[in-house]
């Protein structure tokens, strides 16, 4: 009787330790993603994304914004790709501060943009709830000229953020985004949506994310990584945002055959039709496409003067249409380029520092002009 009650007692203050485990350690988690962790936050850099294995959830992501967001401010959330992102760019001379400084007080930029990011994704799914919280929102991104790159989970690399961010509660069910959402997960077999979709409605119960996240960003990273092969352990506040001018780098232009064949790709793809609209349409919310601004990269002159004058033709023939498109369909749209020469780009698409400059001085009163629009500022 005794060696009986003596095996109940212990399995039930097992069983409790365990319970008592993961209710302490997901408070810890919950308690500590309602700060902001990012210090010194400029934009996404390789230590913080998943180059290096590392996510970023959607109560992270909301405490950052929050942090960094004053009330009285106008949100200019900058989303898209490596050329919103600023690759080529140090820092200390990002296009997007720049953007601050044309824009002004009244403005508050936070550059979300992600390495093969496009129109929706983190920073759209910040927009959103934003704008439900009601707040003042600009979202601008860079569109390809044939429409590539949107997709609701902005690329399969960053698809759990979907569904962190709509187990949150953070972005609601829309059926358009919905629907596809599920088209795409199931490529990765029938269960795949359903899998990760549990993995996100647990998570918010038990915030194990967000507590490897706190664990990783502050003490100890236990994933090596490539990126991070030199200090593979230690705590991804340590790894700070290096990258270097691609004016002093020089390493930029070794790419002339790969770049020429994605610019003759461009050249000679269909050009952009309405298409574009039911693409959008199942990516971002109906709500936010008046505070959306499409932003279009024409390229470096270094690599459009390389192109025979038949593809140059059709190239530009395939941007103009596009932006023209997506104007048509009520969008806003703007080109990135006003007086850029080579020295201003890395590459094929991306900005060296003058070159960030420059659009940031181009694209500040496209910002105001459309926040003017929505009654944001007089």
């Amino acid at each position: 009787m005794i060696e009986k009650l003596t095996r109940y007692v212990s399995f039930w203050a097992f069983v409790s330790g365990i319970i008592a485990s993961l209710v302490f350690l997901s408070l810890i988690g919950w308690y500590f993603s309602a700060k902001n962790i990012f210090l010194d936050f400029h934009r996404n850099y390789r230590a913080i994304t998943n180059e290096t294995l590392f996510f970023p959830t959607a109560r992270q992501i909301d405490a950052l914004v929050h942090d960094r967001l004053e009330s009285q401010k106008v949100a200019v959330l900058i989303g898209g790709s490596s050329v919103m992102r600023g690759n080529g760019q140090s820092k200390d001379r990002l296009w997007s501060r720049y953007l601050q400084k044309e824009l002004g007080d009244q403005y508050q930029v936070i550059n979300l943009a992600l390495n093969g990011g496009g129109p929706a994704g983190m920073a759209s799914y910040v927009a959103e709830k934003l704008l439900r919280e009601g707040g003042r929102v600009i979202l601008v991104a860079d569109l390809s000229i044939v429409g590539g790159g949107i997709s609701p989970d902005n690329g399969i690399q960053y698809k759990s953020l979907y569904f962190d961010e709509l187990a949150r509660g953070y972005i609601k069910a829309y059926p358009l985004r919905d629907a596809k959402m599920i088209e795409i997960s199931s490529l990765n077999g029938a269960d795949a949506y359903e899998e990760l979709e549990l993995k996100a409605s647990a998570n918010t119960w038990l915030n194990f994310d967000e507590l490897w996240n706190f664990i990783g960003y502050r003490w100890l990273f236990t994933i090596w990584t490539p990126l991070t092969s030199e200090r593979p352990w230690a705590p991804r506040m340590l790894y700070e945002d290096n990258e270097v001018n691609c004016d002093e780098s020089k390493v930029y232009k070794n790419f002339l055959k790969e770049e020429l064949e994605i610019m003759r790709g461009y050249s000679r793809a269909k050009p952009m039709g309405a298409e574009i609209k039911s693409l959008i349409e199942y990516s971002v919310p109906k709500n936010i496409h008046s505070n959306l601004i499409f932003a279009f990269n024409i390229y470096s002159p270094w690599y459009l003067n390389k192109l025979d004058a038949a593809d140059n033709d059709r190239y530009f023939h395939n941007f103009h249409e596009a932006q023209s498109v997506t104007e048509r369909l009520g969008f806003h749209s703007i080109t990135l380029e006003k007086d850029l020469n080579e020295s201003d780009f890395c590459d094929r698409a991306h900005f060296s520092f003058t070159g960030g400059q420059k659009i940031a001085k181009n694209l500040a009163p496209k910002i105001a002009e459309v926040a003017k629009g929505l009654g944001y500022v007089q």
